[in-house]
């Protein structure tokens, strides 16, 4: 049975990846744009595998995100672009019907992490 649950987390391992700009349009791609795909594709699949396992239905009302990036290195990522890549994996994992719905939200980025993950923590407002 599913349950509406007003609170949900989830754990996305393996390095955060920040949404590449697109330049002219769908015509244009590149080895990053690649890379970032198939990032969305199986982050996707992990939190839509973990809301079928816990029964969790897709949110229709709007929510607040806590996002925290752990990244491998010392590379700085553009926070704006990693935060659009988690907004459009919980849209893609249907968390919620629309990432517009996600209307409060806080972020934060660790750096030279042992440990590659995005910890996410979503609540019903």
């Amino acid at each position: 049975m599913e349950k509406d649950n007003p609170t949900q987390f989830f754990t996305i391992p393996g390095q955060p990846l920040p949404k590449p700009r697109m330049v002219g349009g769908t015509k244009w791609w590149n080895k990053g744009h690649k890379r970032y795909w198939d990032y969305l594709n199986s982050a996707s699949e992990i939190v839509w595998a973990e809301m079928k396992n816990q029964g969790w239905k897709t949110i229709e009302s709007d929510v607040g995100c806590n996002i925290t990036f752990y990244r491998k290195g010392k590379k700085r990522a553009d926070k704006d672009n990693l935060e659009k890549s988690i907004y459009e994996i919980l849209a893609k994992a249907k968390v919620v019907k629309n990432d517009n719905q996600i209307t409060e939200g806080y972020e934060k980025i660790f750096y030279d992490c042992d440990e590659a993950r995005v910890d996410i923590f979503i609540k019903k407002l």
